[in-house]
């Protein structure tokens, strides 16, 4: 599956994509005009009391489906893998994004396409995860 978003900047596409979770950016979630509830669902209130509640983005709402579909389908026949690559495209530059969430340097990608118009970002890390906490 492909998830896509994109906008002008400060336009609200990462806050949709991540919500107020803490792999947002401080600075888009600082904006009061993204911490509207639009494109995002609340989950639980944080254990903090006074904090806001965790709104998941598009991602944490996909993520949680796929995650909770590939175990409900997995038995002694059948496994599933679920993989995650997030990419962002800023200024026609390509950067793993979880490059950029565990604190290591981003650099730019490269993106290739073969003859059959299959699309690969040269660099760019997967990551196998089995549970939404993994995500």
């Amino acid at each position: 599956a492909t998830l896509v978003s994109f906008g002008a900047p400060r336009g609200g596409s990462t806050y949709a994509v991540f919500g107020n979770s803490a792999e947002a950016r401080a600075d888009d979630l600082d904006d009061p005009v993204l911490n509207s509830s639009a494109g995002v669902a609340p989950v639980a209130s944080a254990s903090v009391p006074g904090a806001a509640p965790v709104e998941l983005g598009l991602l944490g709402r996909t993520a949680k489906q796929l995650i909770a579909c590939a175990q409900e389908h997995t038995n002694s026949y059948v496994r599933f893998t679920v993989k995650v690559t997030i990419a962002e495209v800023h200024e026609q530059s390509v950067r793993d994004v979880t490059a950029m969430l565990d604190g290591r340097p981003a650099e730019p990608l490269t993106v290739h396409d073969d003859r059959q118009g299959v699309v690969t970002v040269i660099g760019i890390q997967e990551h196998v995860v089995s549970s939404f906490e993994e995500f």
